[in-house]
């Protein structure tokens, strides 16, 4: 039972969905229901996950043959649509109660004593648009993880973090690195795509990789060429002395390299969200320097010089570079960061403890209960459903 405030009534039961086919639907949602579980049952509240689809250990492993990295090099279109046939005949319909899905939306119904449920959605969608923009009548609480800072959403709208599930069996590993040694000044490890279609971000990125070349600082680069013209993509930044590869960086290695570097150039995700490689970043208390400023919100907001730096290289919407000067000034500005240890030392320090008050998945989890007790507490009829 919530230790919830005088006049709420206790919350007895939470209950979510599962999707297993779905590549997106688990993955995306397993950050905010690992936080939620644990919240819930520090509570004393069980957390139940329904399955939305029959043999779900059947559709996982089909689920992993569809998505495999190798296997959609080789696989046929028709051979793809096929593993899809199987999946929707094995699994049978994925509609939850609500009636609505979408593969980026999760749904949450806490139950309270007397019958009253408040239900949540948790939208994890990389642009700012809500997945689900009718949602306000099945979905009061509808918590949004890329918030533009420049958008207009219905009151009933709430910021939420960028959660990366891939984490989350990693976390005492990830904050004991953050008394590592450190290796470089600067580590540059960019995926080159980006903005609204994948393609539209390479420029931009070849730009960032270019720039931080140039800088005279202790740097691991390295470029991982996913899409577009990638042959000439790879010509030229190797006539330029960057690493590049066509494989991902194994995960390990990469948070090994990340660890031991001073400073970490992150630039911003699909839609420019926030992407989920920062979680890992302030997770280890390290010093992250974004191509630009972020322009979502979260629900506690991120400060510039506090929790993080840029370099300036602002790509507003319907723009897919930032301008020459720009980029012609990051060297500089880079080497001016790499300098200011005081500044460095500060931000490290201030993002470990970002993470360990307000992005953990257990804090994350806390918050978005807190949003419901309050629901509750308020006696917004609204948010209540019988």
């Amino acid at each position: 039972m919530t230790r919830a405030a005088p006049n709420s009534p206790p919350l007895r039961h939470v209950v979510t969905w599962s999707a297993a086919y779905d590549y997106c639907h688990d993955r995306y949602q397993a950050y905010y229901l690992a936080g939620l579980t644990a919240a819930a049952e520090a509570a004393g509240v069980p957390v139940t996950v329904h399955q939305l689809q029959r043999l779900p250990g059947v559709l996982r492993a089909l689920r992993r043959v569809r998505s495999s990295y190798r296997l959609t090099r080789l696989m046929k279109t028709r051979l793809a649509d096929g593993v899809d046939g199987i999946a929707r005949l094995v699994g049978g319909n994925r509609t939850p109660p609500s009636g609505v899905f979408h593969p980026l939306v999760g749904q949450y119904v806490f139950e309270f004593e007397g019958g009253k449920t408040v239900r949540l959605a948790v939208d994890a969608q990389d642009s700012g648009e809500l997945a689900l923009p009718d949602a306000g009548s099945v979905f009061p609480l509808y918590a949004k993880t890329n918030y533009h800072a420049d958008g207009v959403y219905p009151e009933f709208v709430i910021p939420e973090c960028n959660g990366n599930p891939l984490i989350l069996d990693k976390l005492p590993e990830l904050t004991a690195s953050r008394t590592q040694p450190a290796e470089y000044d600067v580590c540059c490890v960019v995926r080159v795509w980006g903005g609204q279609d994948e393609e539209e971000g390479v420029e931009h990125n070849l730009r960032l990789l270019e720039a931080v070349n140039k800088a005279n600082v202790r740097k691991y680069l390295l470029a991982y060429l996913v899409t577009g013209d990638i042959d000439r993509q790879e010509a030229r930044l190797r006539a330029q002395g960057i690493p590049t590869t066509r494989q991902p960086m194994p995960l390990q290695r990469l948070w090994q390299v990340s660890a031991s570097s001073r400073i970490n150039i992150i630039r911003l995700g699909m839609h420019n969200c926030v992407p989920w490689r920062y979680m890992d970043m302030l997770a280890m208390g390290t010093c992250v320097v974004f191509d630009q400023p972020p322009q979502t919100v979260w629900p506690v907001p991120l400060e510039e010089g506090k929790h993080y730096l840029h370099l300036g290289l602002l790509t507003p919407r319907g723009q897919a570079r930032a301008d020459d000067a720009r980029y012609t000034a990051v060297p500089e500005l880079l080497t001016q960061y790499v300098c200011h240890a005081s500044l460095v030392d500060a931000i490290r320090s201030q993002t470990a403890a970002y993470f360990d008050q307000h992005a953990h998945p257990a804090a994350v989890g806390r918050r978005l209960l807190s949003k419901v007790l309050d629901a509750v507490r308020g006696s917004r009829s609204t948010l209540l459903a019988p």
